[in-house]
């Protein structure tokens, strides 16, 4: 059993796995573009979302009236 510095007991080491300093590091410019790819999706669907938000609530108005507006909404929501 192997002891770390604080006297921890360390997992036994995996023959397969790589150490850290050798393991697969992906370049900084891919990282970058993969969060700015998640976050323009999720942009893109924050956009479609308020899109059909509005939709609804244009027929859901459309097909009651004005005059029952608050009770409409209320309802919406």
């Amino acid at each position: 059993m192997n002891l770390s510095e604080d006297g921890i007991p360390e997992a036994s080491p995996n023959p397969e796995s790589k150490p850290k300093s050798e393991s697969k590091k992906r370049p900084f410019k891919v990282e970058v573009l993969e969060k700015i790819s998640t976050l323009m999706a999720a942009a893109f669907g924050f956009v479609a979302a308020f899109a059909w938000n509005e939709t609804f609530k244009t027929l859901l108005l459309g097909q009651v009236g004005d005059e029952a507006r608050p009770i409409v909404l209320v309802g919406y929501a």
